[in-house]
């Protein structure tokens, strides 16, 4: 619950050195990262995590175990869990301010694609690491269709970018 207010704490230490510019495109993302990380650990925690234990439950009892979760065992699980699932959400945030900040294009993103769709399912599998083909599922395809409209909202930027440069060099010529 916390992490939005240290998303706040950096940015407040970093604020000082950037330009006005640099400023102006953080304070969405900020704002972002304050809508999507609760959002994220509440489905997490609404629907992800009672299906996981669920889950768990019912695999023991067909084997014919008895699961007896100790509380620091099922804090640390939940609290894990619900953390990635809002920590993987910041995806869409930082690529595009990345994408402002022309650190990367829409080029290099289409390019590398496929390790990027590679670098969500084994963090997806490292959050989540269950047998449950759900929560894997649930964490690993929201995450991997962010990405690629993170990719496409690139594009635009570099659209928008590239014709903002065409018009000045045109204005120029005039």
């Amino acid at each position: 619950m916390a992490f939005p207010f240290h998303v706040y704490f950096v940015a407040e230490f970093v604020l000082p050195a950037l330009t006005r510019r640099e400023r102006k495109l953080l304070l969405p993302g900020i704002f972002g990262s304050f809508v999507l990380f609760p959002g994220r650990v509440l489905v997490a925690y609404l629907w992800i995590l009672p299906s996981t234990v669920g889950f768990f439950y019912k695999d023991a009892h067909t084997v014919g175990l008895k699961i007896m979760w100790t509380w620091d065992a099922y804090f640390s699980f939940s609290s894990w869990l619900c953390f990635g699932f809002g920590l993987l959400c910041e995806l869409p945030v930082i690529i595009i301010l990345l994408g402002l900040l022309g650190i990367v294009s829409f080029p290099f993103l289409s390019r590398t694609r496929p390790f990027g769709y590679t670098i969500i399912f084994i963090l997806a599998a490292i959050i989540a690491p269950t047998p449950d083909p759900l929560t894997f599922v649930a964490l690993s395809i929201p995450i991997v269709a962010l990405y690629e409209i993170c990719i496409w909202v690139v594009w635009f930027i570099d659209r928008r970018r590239r014709r903002a440069a065409e018009a000045a060099t045109k204005n120029l010529t005039d």
